[in-house]
């Protein structure tokens, strides 16, 4: 945990830190997950208005990114934007 703050105290952007988590870093993950959770978090709550199912949500959200994240193609599109995007637009099954 505490290295994931160092990148984000490094100032590294969003391209930056999805490169390293292309490449297998946790520690970028991390950071992005630092950076980003929040957000999407309430983004779904105000989705589904469901504290504990929002959590879930969440969760397997960031974990659809990190287990898809070598299928990531930059060329696609906005790595900021889109990388993110894809996973909480598809349907979840809980």
């Amino acid at each position: 945990m505490r290295q994931a703050v160092e990148y984000n105290r490094a100032n590294l952007n969003d391209a930056e830190l999805i490169s390293k988590v292309v490449h297998g870093d946790q520690r970028a993950f991390l950071a992005l997950y630092d950076r980003y959770s929040n957000r999407v978090y309430t983004l779904i709550f105000h989705m589904i208005n469901d504290e504990m199912l929002a959590e879930e949500v969440l969760q397997e959200t960031f974990l659809r990114l990190w287990s898809r994240a070598g299928q990531y193609l930059p060329e696609r599109g906005s790595r900021s934007c889109g990388y993110w995007r894809l996973p909480a637009a598809q349907p979840w099954n809980g």
